[in-house]
């Protein structure tokens, strides 16, 4: 484990839950090594929004007339952000919460963004009972038997200390935070470049650990790149955020990458963004009235080549028609190129089925297109299709959740001839 100085436990309250920089309370517990307390720090802030929006749980002990004359996290939150060094861990509950706080705060009110590790005591938690459900502070702090005064972030970042301590001792671990996250396998979140790498265990897994793996390679990708920078006059200095949903599902480091290389830069602050990536189509933003951009004009306008984002999905995951309905994406290609527009009648009769990954591909689209104006039709249906098009050969033995390639595999897929996309892009002569 990397040597650090210190532990702080950290905490922040928000004015409107709605606007991650409205800090106006924060808390903090400073801690040594083997987590005894050495001090705490608490400050009050302008929210600078006057529409407060803090859910009914949540009760001040304080007004806005009382927070008014005082200075905003713009003007009196460096003193607690130069307390967060890179010597320094930090601990908090469900910390990412606190975090994007960070990022959001700093960006808003042009403040130097700290980088430091974290350690979530969800995650802590959850490694242990192998479990990765969170619970809150105040139901944790009942299971382990201690009072404290919640949303009072001094109170709870005093309670998140004491968490941790209590689940150290359980463990045979007390007071040894290294020991204790290599006997259960935790990764520490880090903060670095206004993004986020997310804390995790080997509790962590299935779907829930690829989620977090995607969204940690952004993070290195990014906090890591050292290549030479050519900038293009389209991408110079322009941010971009990547849709979280989106980062989920996939590993877009190639693009980001790329994107770095010609000059822009990524953030992880969406409100602070010139553009947000995303795989949602919605006509209406098509129309320009939105900063959001497709993944796949992304990647068409940054010039990468078919090998740079074979692994990559750009299947949309939500379309929005200008009349506001949400329609799947077979039903946005049909009115795209309607049957009626075909051009020649060389395909005429000829049926193509798509595998359920080869349809996420970067050239489905323009296959699609050259399909139907070639007279062809693309069907779900197995039953009665002259080609079945697979992402590539090993598909047929590894996909078990593709329903048209276990139809294949039936009589329904009786003289359905096999082929891969690449066989496909050269029967239609086209370059994908």
């Amino acid at each position: 484990m990397k040597k650090y100085r210190r532990i702080i436990s950290l905490d922040f309250e928000l004015y409107n839950s709605y606007c991650y920089w409205s800090i106006c309370w924060s808390g903090a517990v400073t801690a040594d090594l083997a987590l005894n307390e050495t001090d705490r720090y608490v400050k009050l802030y302008n929210p600078v929004t006057k529409q407060k929006r803090t859910g009914s749980k949540i009760k001040f002990p304080f007004t806005y007339s009382d927070l008014a004359p005082l200075k905003s996290f713009g003007g009196a939150g460096r003193e607690l952000l130069e307390m967060l060094t890179d010597d320094t861990l930090v601990i908090g509950h469900a910390v990412d919460n606190d975090v994007r706080m960070i990022i959001e705060a700093c960006q808003r009110f042009g403040l130097g963004m700290p980088s430091f590790d974290y350690l979530d005591t969800v995650v802590a938690y959850g490694a242990v009972r192998n479990v990765m459900t969170a619970r809150s502070l105040t139901n944790l702090a009942a299971e382990y038997g201690f009072e404290f005064n919640a949303h009072d972030p001094c109170e709870d970042a005093a309670a998140t200390l004491e968490v941790l301590r209590r689940i150290l001792k359980e463990t045979g671990c007390e007071g040894d935070i290294a020991a204790f996250t290599e006997k259960f396998g935790i990764r520490f979140g880090r903060l670095q470049q206004g993004l986020i790498r997310a804390c995790y265990s080997d509790a962590f897994t299935g779907k829930a650990r690829k989620h977090i793996e995607n969204r940690n390679a952004l993070f290195d990708a990014v906090t890591g790149f050292d290549k030479e920078v050519k900038p293009l006059p389209a991408f110079k200095g322009r941010k971009y955020f990547f849709l979280g949903s989106m980062t989920a599902e996939q590993d877009v480091s190639p693009v980001a990458l790329k994107l770095l290389s010609a000059g822009a830069k990524i953030t992880g602050n969406q409100h602070a963004a010139d553009f947000t990536v995303t795989n949602r189509i919605d006509e209406e933003e098509m129309l320009g009235q939105s900063d959001n951009i497709l993944l796949k004009t992304l990647v068409s306008k940054l010039g990468m080549t078919a090998e740079e984002v074979k692994d990559m999905d750009f299947k949309p995951a939500k379309i929005t028609t200008m009349s506001g309905m949400n329609i799947s994406y077979e039903n946005w290609l049909r009115n795209l190129y309607p049957m009626k527009n075909a051009q020649t009648d060389e395909l005429k009769g000829v049926r193509f089925v798509f595998s359920m990954t080869a349809d996420r591909l970067y050239g489905y689209e323009t296959a699609y297109r050259e399909i139907i104006r070639r007279g062809g039709t693309v069907t779900y249906r197995v039953r009665g299709a002259k080609y079945f098009v697979l992402r590539d050969e090993s598909q047929l033995e590894t996909d078990k959740f593709d329903l048209r390639i276990a139809a294949l595999k039936t009589r329904a897929g009786k003289n359905v001839e096999v082929i891969t996309f690449d066989r496909l892009a050269d029967m239609l002569g086209i370059q994908l």
